[in-house]
């Protein structure tokens, strides 16, 4: 390889390394904004899933087998990220 050639290709990777680190820079930096949901329920096959808020951080989370009839409700703490199972219930009058 001549040394022309040599420097062509290290001026090409260079060009694309500092372009594709632009380009991560500029997608990690983007300011994301949080996705908000409210008063949203959502039937799919078996399951029933909607939302309910208990305070500014903590949210429940209604999850209903329509099969069984059995209805879960979990705890979702935003600021911990940590969730739990809060109650359980049979729905049908069996």
């Amino acid at each position: 390889m001549s040394s022309n050639t040599k420097n062509l290709a290290i001026g090409l990777l260079t060009i694309t390394a500092v372009i594709l680190t632009v380009g991560v820079i500029l997608t990690g930096s983007a300011a994301t904004k949080p996705a908000y949901a409210g008063n949203v329920s959502s039937y799919g096959g078996a399951f029933t899933v909607t939302i309910g808020r208990v305070t500014r951080d903590a949210e429940l989370i209604y999850l209903v087998d329509n099969t069984t009839e059995r209805l879960l409700v979990y705890g979702l703490n935003r600021r911990s990220g940590k969730s739990a199972i809060l109650d359980k219930a049979e729905l049908s009058q069996r």
